[in-house]
């Protein structure tokens, strides 16, 4: 066997890898935004089905105490949910702990305002991608709302999630 027969059995030249990981290159370029784009497309159905839960999990609630619960604590206590600290207050003091009003779940930031006993509002916001990606809202009805293109409030349409025609339409 001669040398040069020893070391060609020995590995891959330099090319021969450069060809490989260019190939890995162009399928990781390929793939990786497809792969980002499904998980948030599971992100906002899991938002909605969330949303969906609250109104099932109020309503309970309502029928038992006679009023919708104030916060995602009654609702569901501690399992399973992060229930996070509030923001701020205007006066700029911290709040000494959370009020449960505020959750985080699957990429989406949740927040419960009850406005009267018999009324509440559950919006969901990204936590990434907000210009982008849909922002939701919810009331005692149970009528989930989508907002695109920069928060709850506007700037862009609202649409139904039950695959009804946007409003006005």
């Amino acid at each position: 066997m001669s040398l040069r027969t020893a070391r060609r059995q020995g590995g891959f030249s330099l090319p021969e890898l450069l060809v490989v990981l260019s190939i890995i290159m162009l399928l990781a370029t390929l793939a990786i935004p497809r792969v980002r784009r499904a998980k948030e497309k599971a992100e906002e159905a899991s938002a909605v089905v969330t949303m969906n839960a609250v109104t099932t999990s109020q309503e309970a609630h309502r029928i038992t105490h006679g009023e919708y619960a104030s916060n995602f604590k009654v609702l569901v206590g501690e399992r399973g949910v992060n229930i996070v600290q509030d923001t701020p207050s205007d006066s700029g003091d911290e709040p000494s702990a959370p009020t449960g009003k505020v959750m985080v779940q699957h990429g989406y930031i949740f927040r419960l305002n009850r406005t009267a006993t018999d009324e509440y509002t559950v919006t969901a916001e990204p936590v990434e991608n907000r210009s982008t990606r849909p922002f939701y809202s919810m009331n005692q009805t149970g009528d989930v709302k989508a907002t695109t293109g920069g928060g709850p409030e506007g700037g862009g349409v609202a649409e139904p999630t039950d695959g009804s025609p946007p409003p006005g339409s």
